[in-house]
């Protein structure tokens, strides 16, 4: 995890501190209400593979405490995505079968947990791959193509059908009655009104073909919706294109297209005061991809740089 110093304005923006995880980190969130005003609210928590979930110090890099995903047989599995509840009491994780929750203040192993069933049916297929909050309840996507909210009872009280693929990200409006959600291997973005799920709201046009996250955020000032694409471009959807009711099964394009990067635009991050866009941009590359367009010639492949 890196993040960025204050002359990030700069062309080679530097460090400010770097985050070593032993492995693939596969989420992280910001405690929220962070302020450089108040040192005790600037951490952020992350989840890598085989490790328990670590609180981060955002100034010293140190690890504040760590948090035990045990499962019934006492082995640790680590979280596949995590977030923290509204007000930073919980932290939140997604698991196989279940989601647990955390105390922020109560570091170790004990945790609530609610396990993904309807009524004593499990709900198939069912990592949770992504999460975010909605005042009291928790949103939840699969991996399985499941879209679904927990209510402070820690019951299911909604589940759809939302990506085909597997969910990869959700995103809440500012006001919390529209909720975005977006799949692997589907290029289409799916909006729903939280107040009425009996219908799609309206599908995104864009460019996610593989397995890879692409994600995308909501600038809270207008509404607007800002995803990546495979391509290297941002595309753009102001609030009156992406409310407006479709007539067809096509998705809407973007209002404005950004060529901002030489390949996959994996990360967007809107910053929730300023003006400021975070991105970035790298694929997987498979060197037998380059060797089919570049040819059988072993010196013109070794020289290519991946």
């Amino acid at each position: 995890v890196l993040i960025l110093g204050s002359d990030f304005e700069s062309n080679k923006p530097s460090a400010a501190l770097v985050l070593y995880e032993p492995e693939i980190v596969y989420d992280y969130a910001w405690y929220p209400g962070v302020s450089s005003d108040i040192p005790l609210t600037c951490c952020l928590a992350t989840t890598s593979r085989d490790c328990p979930v670590h609180l981060w110090d955002a100034y010293t890099g140190q690890i504040r405490c760590s948090y035990l995903p045990y499962d019934h047989v006492q082995e640790l599995h680590a979280p596949y995505s995590l977030c923290f509840s509204p007000k930073g009491d919980s932290i939140i994780c997604g698991m196989k079968h279940h989601i647990k929750f955390f105390h922020t203040a109560i570091p170790g192993s004990y945790s609530t947990n609610v396990k993904l069933v309807i009524g004593k049916k499990q709900i198939p297929n069912n990592i949770v791959s992504a999460l975010t909050t909605r005042g009291n309840a928790t949103l939840f996507g699969t991996f399985g193509g499941n879209f679904g909210a927990i209510g402070e009872t820690g019951k299911i009280e909604l589940l759809l059908d939302a990506q085909p693929q597997g969910v990869t990200h959700i995103v809440t409006t500012a006001d919390e009655n529209y909720v975005v959600v977006g799949g692997r291997k589907n290029n289409e973005i799916l909006i729903w009104d939280l107040r009425n799920t009996t219908h799609i709201v309206s599908k995104l046009s864009r460019i996610s073909p593989t397995s890879q996250k692409i994600y995308f955020d909501i600038d809270n000032s207008s509404n607007a919706i800002i995803s990546g694409n495979q391509d290297g471009n941002i595309s753009v959807w102001r609030e009156n294109s992406w409310k407006c009711q479709q007539e067809d099964s096509n998705g809407i394009e973007p209002d404005v297209k950004l060529l901002t990067h030489k390949d996959s635009v994996n990360g967007i991050s809107v910053h929730p005061i300023k003006g400021l866009l975070a991105t970035s941009s790298g694929e997987k590359k498979f060197w037998l991809d380059y060797a089919l367009k570049y040819g059988d010639d072993d010196d013109e492949v070794s020289n290519i740089n991946v």
